[in-house]
């Protein structure tokens, strides 16, 4: 098999988007095959969140601290 006819073969494959051509031509026999392009997975990652501050309740007075102890009165 000539370049002339391979170049066809390898043209025919790009505007077909084919990956594999084979050909057999009598006693000739062409098997054409792209090599994959290398792609590269890009995983991203999320940013760790930090955490929210819980809410603290307000310290809610005791009884015995609540109690105003007035003088005057005792």
């Amino acid at each position: 098999m000539d370049t002339q006819r391979l170049k066809e073969l390898i043209e025919l494959m790009d505007r077909n988007q084919l990956e594999e051509l084979e050909v057999v031509d009598g006693e000739q026999r062409v098997r054409l095959r792209k090599k994959p392009e290398q792609t590269r997975e890009v995983v991203q990652v999320a940013a760790a969140v930090p955490a929210s501050p819980t809410s603290v309740p307000a310290a809610v007075p005791t009884s015995e601290q609540s109690a105003v102890v007035d003088p005057a009165m005792a």
